[in-house]
């Protein structure tokens, strides 16, 4: 046969409705049809050698590349089914088959395939399995020899059972034990006679439990006419079988009258077994004799006028009549009674007991209310979801309400709780209802003239016999005289308790500042005098005697402004603080301060502060308090930087005066901020910087009279800024 030539073969393979592509022994591709390159929207290039794996759906790559490479290892034809992707990004299956090229003696020159676009009948195969998996019933097919053929994916999810098993007569390995045999030979009755096919048993379950179902087939013929076996469907119908037993079990329960009857002749069709228990008549009896001969004289009237509505189609819902047992004995009865047709179906309960328990409970209603109207408390009683359904008078009196428009009355939406007390005694109410636990909680209750009073809330559960909760039975007493005794004697009782516990630390923090400077006068004093018993050449010399005479001067000083401290905070508390005002310049104050604390500064080794004046301002102000202020500030500046240089700036910010005194010391905490004006408070611990933590507490006061304040601003680590606002009109 002559061979064609390389242009003949491209000609034929795009004139193939198909993607034709060829490779060389290896599997590499090296030729591709017209048709792929319009497919792909790639030019051949592109395709060659293994790069036709990118064109492949990612989910069938990797197979397509081993199903490829073990056909061209084994020589095998190269058969399978796998997506490619248009030049649109839309991927398609195609059925992909190629076969070797063999030359004389036998070895693979080439590969010669094709691609198909199976799509369409792939989607439809796909939806058709897909519909036959997600089908309710479980399929099945048998060839003709009775052997299963098929089985769709709802058999296997449902049992269990492995696919590899239910073929064959595996599938009958799920059938019950007791079942068996029987299916068997009906089966093989139906194949002999190649019939429809019906039976019910029961299939064991993935989770080894067994449910009934029903069982359908038809059987199978060809074209010709043989018999080819049989297609059947296995319904679920355990609910059904569930069902029925239920109605036959409720048919005879104990204590249930049902009922079915005719509507023409007023007599009884069927009747259950608890008619007989109830009444002690035959159930014959009672069926051949009309029901209206059995009810009481006083009823009869009433019983025909229920009747009439019967007629008429109307349903009859907890009628009560007298009806006769055998004995004599009257009883009552509650008659639910629906017309269907020509035919009654009635649902009846003795209530005779129910009769007399609401008769006893409507005598202990009254004595329960007589006690309640007596009682000193309101009462009132909620049901299990916490609605109310009763309150005594009590209840209607201190709130003004009037009994006969109290209908729906819900106390969580009424304003009768104080404000602050509505969310914590809603979740107090929530919680008991949720957990069957009593009530109680104090609140605030609004009276009719608007006056909220203290009263206690109580409430108990009352259960039924199976623990569940009937009712809530509560009161409301009014403690409101005892709760402000008991607040007020509570008040007094904290007041002394911080009294004695600031005079204890006014004491002690005293007693130490105050011996301190005496100390160390007496014991320059005693130097002094030891000096000058032994006749010491020094104890005269003139420095030494002015250096005594002014640590001794510095000491009093000190000593003195820790008087006038105790003497000031004496003064805030009996309310005799007074201000001596006058015209003065804020810059002059300051800078006066600044000399006269000089000393001070040398003796800590702590540089002169830095004055900056960006507006200086002048108002009425009492110069020696304002001074003090600044003083303070500055001798705690001083205390807490270890000689770093204070930073002064004034300012007028919203026609205030500020002056704000930056130091550079280990600043204060957020907490101590809040209470670090209070008398006795310190920015550290007692035992590393003196003082009585008067000072700031003292500067606070003097600012307040004159209708200003001290801020503080200030992070741990970052120093403080305390700044003094003066308001400059007053």
């Amino acid at each position: 046969m002559k061979e064609i030539s390389a242009e003949q073969f491209k000609q034929i393979a795009e004139a193939i409705p198909h993607i034709v592509w060829t490779s060389d022994p290896k599997g590499d591709i090296n030729f591709v049809s017209k048709q792929s390159v319009d497919f792909s929207g790639a030019n051949q290039e592109e395709q060659l050698g293994k790069k036709w794996l990118n064109f492949v759906h990612p989910d069938d790559r990797q197979n397509a590349c081993d199903i490829w490479l073990d056909a061209v290892k084994s020589g095998h034809i190269f058969d399978m089914e796998y997506r490619l992707r248009r030049h649109d990004g839309i991927y398609r299956w195609f059925k992909a088959c190629a076969v070797p090229i063999r030359n004389s003696i036998g070895e693979i020159t080439n590969w010669f395939g094709t691609c198909t676009d199976i799509n369409d009948s792939k989607q439809a195969q796909m939806q058709y399995e897909k519909n036959i998996d997600i089908s309710p019933a479980l399929l099945w097919v048998t060839d003709a020899n009775g052997k299963n053929i098929y089985l769709n994916k709802q058999w296997f999810e449902i049992t269990g059972q492995k696919p590899e098993d239910g073929h064959a007569h595996g599938w009958l390995e799920m059938i019950h034990p007791e079942d068996i045999d029987n299916l068997r030979t009906q089966f093989e009755d139906t194949l002999k006679r190649q019939d429809k096919f019906r039976f019910e048993y029961r299939v064991r379950q993935k989770d080894g439990t067994y449910r009934w179902s029903i069982d359908l087939a038809n059987p199978l013929f060809d074209e010709e006419g043989n018999f080819q076996g049989h297609s059947g469907a296995v319904f679920d119908i355990q609910d059904q079988k569930d069902a029925i037993e239920l109605l036959q079990n409720f048919w005879n329960l104990p204590g249930h009258m049902l009922a079915i009857s005719d509507v023409k002749s007023n007599n009884f069709l069927e009747l259950s077994p608890a008619w007989e228990e109830t009444l002690g008549y035959p159930l014959e009896e009672l069926k051949s004799r009309p029901w209206m001969d059995f009810v009481h004289p006083d009823d009869v009237d009433e019983a025909f006028e229920q009747g009439k509505k019967l007629l008429v189609g109307e349903k009859l819902i907890g009628f009560e009549i007298r009806y006769r047992k055998k004995n004599g004995e009257w009883i009552w009865l509650s008659w639910t009674v629906y017309p269907v047709g020509e035919k009654l179906y009635s649902r009846v309960s003795d209530v005779t007991e129910k009769k007399l328990a609401t008769e006893r409970l409507r005598e202990s209603e009254k004595r329960f209310r007589f006690y309640t109207e007596a009682m000193p408390q309101m009462v009132f009683i909620a049901d299990p979801k916490g609605n109310i359904k009763f309150f005594n008078r009590r209840h209607y009196d201190y709130f003004g309400v009037d009994p006969e428009v109290d209908e729906g009355w819900r106390w969580t939406e009424q304003q009768i709780l104080h404000p602050d007390d509505i969310n914590r005694t809603i979740m107090t109410w929530q919680n008991s209802l949720r957990t069957g636990e009593p009530y109680q909680i104090e609140y605030r209750l609004k009276r009719h003239d608007g006056i909220y009073r203290w009263h206690l809330g109580l409430a108990i559960p009352i259960r039924n016999e199976d623990g569940t909760i009937k009712e809530w039975l509560g009161t409301n007493t009014d403690i409101h005289d005892a709760k402000m005794a008991s607040e007020e004697l509570k008040g007094l009782t904290q007041k002394l308790k911080m009294a004695l516990q600031s005079r204890d630390e006014f004491i002690s923090i005293a007693s130490h500042e105050l011996k301190t400077p005496i100390t160390s006068i007496k014991l320059k004093n005693q130097m002094q005098l030891r000096a000058l018993a032994q006749k010491t050449p020094q104890a005269l010399n003139p420095e030494r005697i002015q250096n005594l005479a002014h640590e001794t001067d510095l000491q009093i000083s000190r000593l003195a402004r820790l008087v006038d401290d105790m003497l000031d905070v004496s003064k805030i508390r009996l309310g005799q603080f007074a201000l001596n005002r006058e015209r003065v310049k804020i810059s002059e104050l300051v800078q006066h301060v600044i000399k006269y604390m000089k000393p001070e500064f040398q003796e800590n080794d702590c540089p002169v502060p830095e004055l900056n004046i960006i507006q200086d301002a002048e108002g009425n102000w009492d110069k020696i308090r304002i001074e003090q202020i600044i003083q303070n500030i500055l001798s705690n500046g001083i205390k807490y930087t270890e000689g770093k240089r204070l930073l002064i700036t004034i300012n007028v910010e919203d026609k205030l005066a500020s002056v704000a005194i930056k130091d550079q010391g280990p600043g204060i905490s957020e907490e101590l901020k809040e209470r670090i004006f209070d008398r006795f408070e310190r920015g550290v611990k007692a035992s590393e910087i003196s003082g009585m933590g008067l000072g700031l507490f003292i500067s606070q006061q003097i600012a307040l009279a004159h209708h200003g304040k001290i801020t503080v601003d200030s992070k741990k680590g970052e120093g403080c800024v305390f700044t003094l606002y003066l308001p400059i009109s007053e």
